[in-house]
């Protein structure tokens, strides 16, 4: 009957049998205050985490097996961001080096919505441009009470916040929509496309886009209004592809949209033909299905920038 020994920490010598010697991988963890930190060894050697201290995972390794621990679930309540130092390497002795850290992130206000003519009840994600500005959308508020697109730009530490753009400024039926519960993209030349869930021309929402001017104004285009009986209405979701948009409405708009810009994705049609060379990018023409009316490859070509 072989005896078992136990071995020490750091480069103790582990759990060895007549055949071959294994080590367990653990280590320590501070600064946890949430619940619901859990960690993972090799993608399959799961532990739940109560507390800081120590903690010791169940599998052991074989001698010259690699560990390689990682966070597989965040804290909450309080939320916290947890950070592994030490978590990989080659297990040639019981490993107890492996270091989990969590802090918790603390809010700072950039900016407090109020009184129109601004915005209120931002719903939507946040999206950069180039130069560190933020754009985002309201569903109440603006000059009109529909909502609004707007700007945060940063300096010195402080946000200052630019409407660009109030829903509802065309009456009498509003119909360059209202009420954007999505985010915004940005296209290659810094316009910018969304969807607004109501208002509209026939009432159910509308594709828009926002193009900017050098003197700082922006003007909105309806790409498509929603709600003409045959398709969808009350868009909650975002444009996930500007020229996916762009171009079901309007075509002539892909070589303006896409100019400089590089083809990353094949658009989702019924029938895609191979790339072709259209002034140095890359083109797919496409037959799309749509209204029941079947648009010719020579009639549309879609391009995804």
């Amino acid at each position: 009957m072989p005896l078992l020994g136990c071995g020490g920490s750091g480069g103790g010598g582990g759990t060895s049998t007549s055949s071959q010697n294994t080590y367990t991988i653990s280590g320590t963890v501070s600064g946890l205050s949430g619940t619901g930190l859990a960690l993972q060894n090799n993608g399959s050697d799961y532990l739940l985490i109560t507390g800081s201290g120590s903690f010791s995972f169940d599998k052991p390794i074989p001698s010259g097996g690699v560990y390689n621990v990682t966070i597989d679930g965040e804290p909450d309540n309080p939320i916290q961001l947890c950070l592994v130092a030490n978590g990989s390497g080659s297990a040639n002795a019981n490993i107890t080096s492996v270091q989990v850290t969590c802090t918790t992130p603390v809010e700072k206000a950039l900016y407090n919505f109020g009184d129109a003519p601004d915005g209120i009840s931002p719903q939507s994600n946040l999206v950069f441009d180039s130069s560190g500005n933020l754009y985002g959308t309201t569903i109440e508020g603006g000059l009109y009470g529909s909502g609004t697109v707007f700007k945060l730009t940063p300096s010195q530490g402080q946000w200052t916040e630019t409407v660009l753009y109030s829903f509802c400024s065309q009456t009498p039926n509003c119909t360059d929509g209202g009420v954007p519960h999505a985010g915004l993209v940005f296209d290659a030349e810094g316009n910018l496309y969304g969807t607004a869930s109501q208002r509209g021309a026939t009432n159910g929402g509308v594709v828009f886009e926002l193009m900017p001017h050098s003197g700082g104004s922006w003007t909105e285009s309806v790409l498509h209004s929603f709600g003409n009986g045959t398709d969808g209405s009350s868009p909650y979701s975002g444009v996930f592809s500007t020229i996916w948009v762009i171009c079901m409405e309007r075509p002539a708009a892909v070589a303006r949209a896409c100019r400089g810009a590089r083809v990353r994705a094949v658009a989702p049609s019924m029938s895609s033909r191979r790339a072709q060379t259209a002034n140095g990018q890359k083109v797919w023409s496409t037959i799309f299905a749509r209204r029941q009316t079947v648009l010719t490859a020579a009639s549309l070509s879609v391009a995804w920038c």
